[in-house]
């Protein structure tokens, strides 16, 4: 599950990249065809563990995509950022620990 939100992170800055670059229909259509494998990771994750598990791990892509943006992509106010996506991140060790 690391892996797919690793992908997601990645993913989503660079699909904004090409949403700019081309047609968000034609994008939609184009990525989400390409996706697949991730979306037979999230069925296969689902069915090994308890739901609120794999949600809160998958959600660790936001810590990723955060990080992407201010190294690849300069972003400005990281640090409001890094702040909302800590308090996500504080969530899933919460999960983890008393779930």
């Amino acid at each position: 599950m690391l892996c797919v939100s690793f992908i997601y992170a990645f993913t989503a800055t660079i699909g904004k990249l090409a949403i700019t670059h081309s047609n968000p229909y034609f994008f939609g259509v184009i990525y989400n065809m390409s996706l697949t494998a991730s979306i037979f990771s999230h069925m296969l994750a689902i069915s090994m563990t308890h739901v609120a598990y794999m949600i809160s791990l998958k959600r660790t892509s936001l810590l990723f995509g955060v990080i992407y943006g201010a190294v690849l992509f300069k972003e400005e106010k990281i640090a409001e950022r890094l702040t909302g996506a800590a308090i996500m991140i504080t969530g899933v060790f919460l999960i983890g620990w008393f779930g």
